[in-house]
């Protein structure tokens, strides 16, 4: 148990890149299970494809399929 709360110290310590207070310490030591969720990152889902970006592809291929059109008709 000890050993655990030694590597969620050093960890808290590293994700918050400067020295822990003495309150951090001792939440740390008192509640281990939720200092640990706390310390969990887990990155959030995010698309690539950005509704901007969604919108920008229909209006360009809209505008595409009408110089196409346009083409068709004149020849």
């Amino acid at each position: 148990m000890a050993r655990q709360i030694l590597e969620l110290v050093r960890y808290a310590n590293v994700h918050k890149q400067r020295p822990l207070v003495k309150e951090e310490f001792i939440f740390i030591a008192e509640y281990p299970k939720i200092a640990r969720k706390i310390l969990t990152m887990n990155p959030p889902e995010i698309s690539i494809e950005r509704p901007y970006n969604i919108i920008a592809k229909k209006r360009r291929d809209r505008r595409r399929k009408e110089i196409e059109l346009k083409a068709y008709i004149n020849d």
